[in-house]
């Protein structure tokens, strides 16, 4: 059976993919455009990301988020 997922916005599509990239791949993009980096930044993101990355068990470790966010 197919699922579709609905979103009420292109953000919160563009949001729910980026949310599985690596942090490396999310702080270049952030320098992409200002709506990216507005995106990234969002605490709502930051949450969906780093539940995200919680769950990942290649993850060696999480620095600190503000650190990892002033890369721009």
């Amino acid at each position: 059976m197919c699922h579709r997922l609905r979103y009420s916005s292109p953000d919160e599509l563009i949001a729910e993919v980026l949310s599985f990239l690596q942090v490396k791949p999310l702080m270049l993009l952030k320098c992409m455009s200002k709506s990216w980096n507005t995106l990234i930044s969002e605490p709502t993101f930051v949450k969906l990301h780093l539940n995200r990355s919680a769950r990942n068990t290649d993850l060696a470790f999480v620095s600190s988020l503000r650190s990892l966010l002033s890369t721009c």
